[in-house]
């Protein structure tokens, strides 16, 4: 998803098995901190570096490693006649290290990507 594009909430089939909703869920506080979290299904992309940079919309200006980066299918386009691969709406995530040397998962972005590029193989895991 780029900057012009703006979904249409009719039109998207939401993937709410691929993730628990964020805003069902408790949030945790850390000192002073509120910590929110939500755990989905993380999955590889198959896409070049070039597409990736084109396609998502980063928050930070943080370089990744495209093998790194994995992807939670939030929703995916109502197949219309004569489509053949709808696009998945995703968060875009980044494992981390947070201040206790644990490793976690980030969001650092959203794109929409065309169902071929996102793979099958998924893990649940925690996302903040």
């Amino acid at each position: 998803m780029d900057a012009a594009t703006e979904l249409k909430f009719k039109e998207v089939d939401w993937a709410t098995s691929d993730f628990e909703n964020p805003f069902k869920i408790p949030s945790a506080i850390a000192g002073e901190i509120e910590i929110n979290s939500f755990k989905g299904y993380a999955r590889k992309m198959n896409i070049s570096r070039q597409d990736m940079l084109r396609i998502v919309r980063f928050d930070c200006n943080e370089e990744f490693r495209v093998e790194e980066l994995r992807c939670v299918v939030i929703g995916r386009n109502t197949i219309k006649e004569g489509e053949v691969d709808a696009k998945n709406h995703v968060l875009v995530i980044h494992r981390e290290r947070n201040a206790l040397g644990e490793s976690i998962y980030v969001r650092v972005g959203v794109g929409s990507l065309k169902s071929s590029v996102v793979g099958t193989e998924k893990a649940w895991v925690t996302i903040y």
